[in-house]
């Protein structure tokens, strides 16, 4: 194995700093939610709002008198 000239160890200990910043960048990403809590939040009362509206219209379609047809012969 040659010996490594003083631009190799910079290099090597540069790469090993990177690489150590993704390994703790990932681990504070896994522990912490990319996304804001506010749009969290906001997308949780879209869904609510959602499913009562759908639950409105459904109840409102149960109600609806149906159209019946008799055929007289």
């Amino acid at each position: 194995m040659e010996p490594m000239t003083y631009g190799q160890m910079v290099a090597d200990h540069i790469a090993e700093l990177r690489r150590e910043a993704q390994r703790e960048n990932a681990a504070r990403r896994a522990r912490h939610s990319p996304v804001p809590g506010w749009r969290l939040y906001s997308g949780q009362v879209l869904v609510s709002a959602g499913e009562w509206l759908q639950g409105c219209c459904e109840a409102a379609a149960a109600r609806e008198r149906q159209a019946q047809l008799r055929l007289l012969g």
